[in-house]
């Protein structure tokens, strides 16, 4: 029980705390490699700091000595209300943010980072930050999951359990994911292993030679676990590769969507045209951003006291946030309309142009504590 090597023995030394993360960011290194920086960031919630209280880094400009505001930072704050690991792929999106945190790791050379919240007593006292210089796209789920220790263990432990007491097939099965694993590079095991565990529609082989045979029934409950803990490793590396298509495809869409809608405007521009987009985009900013806004609202305040909006689970959230504008000006000088919304969200067909049922819960939400004579049914 006590025969194995602990990799973590240095860390029952004496060694200063900041040598001890860079001891276990050496040995996350050895099996992934694009871990290129991991950091602590303590919270004080007197002063609402986070501060960088460890790290470890590869870069000769390392990011240290950082604190901030957690109110200040928005996307630190979804983190926190999630409660779970948060995942970048692409640390660009940061580059013109407000926050210095953010534009300074966007300026290094990071290009993805994984943040975990930590949590004591059900208490949060800071993040766990881990950065590479990957781009998540760049990363090969098949050669780390073929090269982890981990994945090995798992399998030979399967075989073992496949051979032992099993029936022929089981043990020519068992000879066969062996061969799989030792007789392939590590990005040739997935491909092999693949077919043995799954079936020609990818979903996992539980029937024989996969479940318990009579001799091993005893034993069935470690032989199921770590058949499915197999199982569950590769699916995780198919999803993980199926995700970076779905994201190199998505991110080949945006640049040609980009390309396409600024010559559509171009156009537009040329030939002085609006199409229905622009008219409520205008309008909305109109209503909301111009030097004409008050004014605006002062002509529809004066003309309307009187509003209903009909077939309301049509509305989008642009055309509720020009009618917004208004209310909320007649608000401001204690003018506002009588509003009456009708309309059913079981009939709401016109996604393909943004309409959102769900507005109708804002909505209602919105006129209960703004304007006390509304309705909504």
């Amino acid at each position: 029980m006590f025969e194995h090597q602990d990799v973590l023995a240095a860390l029952n030394g004496k060694l200063p705390l900041p040598e001890k993360i860079e001891y276990i960011h050496g040995l996350l290194k050895d099996r992934f490699d694009f871990i290129d920086r991991i950091s602590v960031a303590i919270y004080d919630p007197k002063t609402d700091l986070l501060k960088t209280f460890v790290h470890s880094s590869d870069d000769k400009n390392p990011f240290v000595l950082y604190s901030a505001n957690l109110a200040d930072s928005a996307s630190m704050q979804e983190i926190l209300k999630a409660g779970r690991p948060r995942v970048v792929n692409d640390l660009d999106i940061f580059s013109n943010v407000p926050v210095e945190r953010e534009r300074r790791i966007a300026a290094l050379r990071y290009r993805s980072s994984y943040t975990m919240p930590m949590f004591l007593n059900g208490e949060f006292f800071g993040f766990l930050f881990f950065n590479s210089c990957l781009l998540y796209t760049s990363l090969d789920p098949v050669a780390d999951w073929g090269m982890c220790g981990n994945s090995e263990e798992v399998l030979l432990a399967f075989v073992r359990q496949l051979a032992s007491d099993g029936t022929d097939v089981q043990k020519a099965r068992a000879s066969e994911l062996e061969q799989a694993w030792t007789d392939s590079s590590p990005e040739g095991r997935f491909e092999k292993l693949w077919p043995l565990l799954f079936t020609q529609k990818n979903d996992p082989r539980t029937g024989s030679p996969f479940s318990p045979s009579s001799k091993q029934k005893p034993d069935a409950e470690p032989f199921l676990r770590t058949r499915d803990l197999l199982q569950a490793s590769l699916q995780e590396v198919r999803d993980t590769l199926a995700e970076q298509q779905a994201y190199r495809l998505n991110e080949a869409v945006l640049h040609c969507g980009v390309a396409f809608l600024e010559r559509y405007q171009a156009l537009k521009q040329q030939k002085q045209q609006m199409d229905f987009s622009d008219l409520e985009w205008q309008l909305c900013r109109l209503l909301q951003q111009s030097e004409h806004a008050e004014t605006m609202q002062y002509k529809l305040d004066s003309r309307y006291r009187h509003v209903l909006l009909d077939e309301f689970q049509d509305t989008n959230p642009l055309q509720w946030q020009i009618m917004r504008a208004w209310f909320d000006a007649a608000v401001a000088v204690d003018s506002q309309p009588t509003v009456f919304i009708v309309g059913d969200p079981k009939q709401s067909i016109y996604r393909f142009r943004r309409a959102d049922a769900r507005l109708f819960g804002v909505a209602r939400e919105y006129l209960n504590c703004l304007l006390y004579t509304s309705r909504c049914v």
